[in-house]
């Protein structure tokens, strides 16, 4: 399929005014991709009775879009010219993001610099905040970043200044992931000073993406729909500081809908930059009282979901175990397993005891346990 012709058509259907994502989901979820049916005569418009007659004719007419020319030239720059290439990836791509289509609302199509094999990485969290942090929201943002890097975490965020620009360039200079999501295309780097940090992003194998195409203008609603993909991309989100009415909290207000883990870390009440994250804590999000506790929490150490295969010697008892401990990634609580084992106590402490020798299994918080790698018998 010709990648501009495919972009066109998605493009149109989200730049029709009277096209909202409730009716553009509906007709990608009845008629597939638009391209097949959008700047062209299709018999699939007579049975559309939910888009008005006037938009149906216009979508069967090959129009070009606001912008057009300047997206075209583009696209064929990047992909012809530089080392950086363009991605366009759609919903109904095999590569589009799993946690993604769940939410509401999702993007209808992503637009991409870098390395897309993170967006279906089950390991990403997010940490954003303020523009302006403290030098306590500025120490423990690394803090918190550095914890994560070297568990192998990817740490994704909206290249703002402050908190967000800070956790990108903390996870670069340990040589770790990251990915950052724009509220502008991925053509225009906002703000400027953050262009360098964009490059580095991407150098470092890591990914710049957006859903605006390249070359179109940037709307100031563009930043709360930018902070539904951070926190949909993301298994959890960390709130380091930011007022009650600051684009943090409308992250964390879109994690929570989306029924991702919300961090929060605790600052001084008389600092507007805590009023935020204390609000987070006080109506149920967890709160950050140590640096590791997010990594203690979800307690993994598998990078890109590609487990280490080592080979251990496992009796036959020390087998059973593992395999309950399988059924409930990516970790498992004592009792689940005396539950499942129907061994007693005494017979559980010894055969995990055995298997935390061999590193097959490591006790996470909470008296929970987790695989360290797969194993070869």
């Amino acid at each position: 399929m010709d990648l501009l012709r495919n972009i066109k058509a998605w493009y149109r259907l989200l730049n029709t005014k009277t096209i909202g994502y409730a009716i553009a989901h509906k007709l990608i979820d009845k008629y597939g991709n638009p391209v097949d049916y959008i700047g062209k005569k299709s018999p699939i418009w007579s049975e559309v009775n939910f888009i008005n007659a006037n938009v149906k004719e216009s979508f069967q007419k090959d129009i070009d879009p606001p912008y057009w020319d300047k997206i075209c030239d583009f696209i064929e720059f990047r992909n012809t010219k530089s080392n950086v290439k363009y991605h366009f990836i759609s919903i109904l791509d095999d590569n589009y993001p799993e946690q993604l289509k769940s939410i509401f609302q999702a993007p209808l199509y992503l637009n991409a610099f870098g390395n897309t094999d993170l967006l279906n990485s089950t390991q990403n969290i997010a940490i954003v905040g303020t523009r302006k942090p403290t030098n306590y929201g500025k120490f423990y943002t690394e803090k918190i970043t550095e914890s994560l890097v070297n568990n192998n975490f990817i740490i994704t965020s909206g290249l703002a200044l402050g908190i967000d620009a800070i956790a990108h360039k903390k996870a670069i200079e340990l040589f770790g992931l990251t990915i950052a999501v724009l509220a502008c295309g991925i053509d225009s780097i906002y703000p400027p000073q953050n262009k360098l940090l964009s490059k580095q992003i991407i150098e470092n194998d890591g990914l710049i993406i957006s859903e605006n195409l390249p070359c179109t203008p940037f709307e100031k609603h563009h930043f709360p729909q930018r902070n539904r993909i951070i926190s949909g991309l993301s298994k959890a989100v960390c709130i380091i500081e930011g007022k009650i009415q600051s684009g943090a909290m409308i992250t964390a207000k879109l994690a929570i809908e989306q029924n991702r883990d919300v961090y929060a870390l605790p600052g001084d009440i008389n600092k507007p930059e805590s009023e935020g994250p204390n609000s987070l804590i006080q109506n149920g999000s967890r709160i950050i009282l140590n640096p590791k506790d997010i990594t203690n929490d979800y307690c993994l150490s598998h990078i890109k979901e590609k487990s280490v295969i080592k080979t251990v010697n496992i009796t036959e008892a020390e087998k059973n175990i593992i395999n309950i401990i399988k059924l409930y990634p990516p970790e498992i609580h004592l009792d689940q397993i005396i539950y499942e084992s129907k061994l007693d106590i005494g017979e559980i402490s010894e055969i995990l005891f055995m298997l935390e020798m061999k590193n097959v299994i490591k006790t996470c918080n909470n008296g929970k346990y987790t695989l360290n790698f797969e194993y070869i018998s």
